[in-house]
């Protein structure tokens, strides 16, 4: 069944919004990614220190993409960061999507009881 937001939002009444960076790597990026790690590290260290950086890492296999988790509805911010990433500018990554993310948190049981 899917639920008007209204009504989500009586079920799950914590809703906190994230921004949700998605990126999609190249084949032999185990490979590739070494020389720019360490300034893609210091890059999201520095979106952490502004607040905004929440967490973010590789799907297994790494070769799947990746996925960086923002604080807020940013997606300003997370374009101008996809665009500065040591990792997009040298062909790391290939493409990337920004998605607005809303983050329920659950209750314990009694609270879904009728």
């Amino acid at each position: 069944r899917k639920l008007s937001h209204a009504s989500y939002s009586s079920i799950a009444p914590r809703l906190d919004v994230h921004t949700v960076l998605f990126y999609k790597y190249v084949p032999d990026v185990l490979e590739k990614r070494q020389p720019f790690r360490k300034s893609h590290m210091l890059h999201a260290a520095k979106a952490k220190e502004a607040g905004k950086f929440v967490m973010g890492g590789a799907f297994e296999p790494a070769s799947e993409g990746a996925m960086l988790v923002f604080k807020g509805d940013c997606s300003d911010f997370v374009e101008q960061f996809a665009k500065d990433d040591p990792y997009v500018k040298n062909g790391v990554v290939i493409s990337y999507s920004v998605k607005r993310y809303n983050a329920v948190e659950i209750e314990g049981p009694e609270a879904y009881k009728d």
